[in-house]
């Protein structure tokens, strides 16, 4: 059974290691990276061979280094930053082009946005440049995140990700599935259901030949076994 669902939600994540407080992370954790970053810059030639970095460098050291560099941890952050009309290269809704800049509503480079409701014929295409300026030497990253999710939710952006070589042009095609458990009588085997002991893929599992289930026993079959097998089913794509 399929149902169609409102064009989902997608939020856009500049992934931009010197402020991962984008990513929903401790703000001291951001603080801390942009500062040992700033020290990693400003120490490059006297690098210790062992290739630590600045692990477990002084936080006064740290501010001193910022303050040498004539940068506040702000202007360092907004430095690394990106601009919406030099992120978002080109948007395409079907075969129609479209403003990325009305597209997308910024707030600390995520975006947001709910579009009418899509067929299978049309989607959302977009083209994102990522500047290789925002490249972080203590975390060897940058890029972009894109989820989409259901209207009004919040996403996890730090979930796994999708990565490609510096240098190089990547796509991705996302999707998005919606499912939800059934209702009692919890249906497990086509038209059959956990109630249906009868059933013979009910019986296939409690009489095989090492049965598929270990608990069942003389015969009987553990309801929990059935539940347990049982999958979930989409309902809507």
């Amino acid at each position: 059974m399929t149902s169609p669902l409102p064009f989902p939600a997608i939020t856009v994540c500049n992934l931009n290691p010197l402020d991962l407080s984008k990513l929903s992370v401790e703000r001291g954790k951001a603080l801390d990276l942009a500062m040992s970053d700033a020290v990693y810059s400003l120490m490059a030639q006297s690098k210790p061979s062992n290739d630590t970095g600045t692990d477990g460098v002084d936080p006064d050291l740290m501010s001193a280094a910022l303050t040498i560099a004539d940068m506040s941890v702000a202007d360092l952050m907004f430095a690394s930053d990106i601009d919406t009309s030099e992120f978002f290269t080109s948007c395409q809704f079907g075969s129609k082009l479209m403003d990325c800049s009305k597209l997308f509503t910024p707030f600390q480079l995520m975006f947001d946005s709910v579009l009418p409701p899509a067929t299978r014929r049309t989607s959302l295409k977009l083209t994102v440049y990522v500047n290789h300026a925002g490249y972080s030497s203590q975390v060897n990253e940058l890029g972009a995140k894109f989820h989409v999710h259901a209207p009004g939710d919040t996403p996890d952006m730090m979930t796994s990700r999708h990565v490609a070589p510096t240098g190089f042009s990547t796509s991705v095609a996302l999707r998005m599935f919606e499912h939800e458990y059934l209702p009692p009588p919890h249906q497990a085997f086509g038209d059959s259901s956990c109630t249906d002991t009868d059933s013979a893929e009910f019986r296939r599992l409690m009489d095989g030949d090492p049965p598929l289930y270990e608990g069942s026993q003389g015969g009987q079959y553990s309801l929990d076994a059935c539940l347990a097998h049982r999958g979930f089913v989409q309902v809507a794509d």
